[in-house]
């Protein structure tokens, strides 16, 4: 969330094995557990039968986005899957939380609530600004 907005639409699932964003998973579980490698995502619609690049506007908004992506990139981009996914698995994290929650009997494909994650990187953010 920027200024207590989502970043997208789509709701992040809780799942078997961790969190999930379908459509995300969707595009990338050809590389299983492995790095993602060589991919080029770029914004793209059809128009007249061929296929056309969308130069996005790039609003104030969308700036703070594209730092904050950067910073996550930056702090977690050199791990590997299954580090990534054992920091989900960690007490406090919104996933632990639904899957302790349902006694580890997980419904198929649970919503994870916004304000769980809101508060779990409100942590992060307050720990790391404590430090500094």
């Amino acid at each position: 969330m920027i200024n207590h907005r989502p970043l997208f639409k789509e709701s992040i699932q809780a799942w078997d094995y961790g969190p999930v964003i379908p459509d995300i998973y969707s595009e990338f579980k050809q590389f299983g557990g492995n790095r993602i490698v060589d991919y080029f995502a770029s914004d793209v619609e059809v128009r007249e039968g061929t296929i056309k690049e969308v130069t996005p506007h790039v609003s104030e908004d969308d700036a703070e986005v594209m730092k904050l992506l950067e910073r996550v990139l930056a702090s977690y981009g050199k791990l590997s899957p299954v580090q990534l996914s054992n920091m989900t698995h960690r007490e406090g994290e919104p996933w632990k939380i639904l899957y302790d929650s349902f006694e580890k009997k997980m419904p198929r494909h649970a919503d994870i609530p916004d304000d769980l994650i809101r508060g779990c990187f409100e942590r992060i953010l307050h720990a790391n600004s404590s430090e500094q």
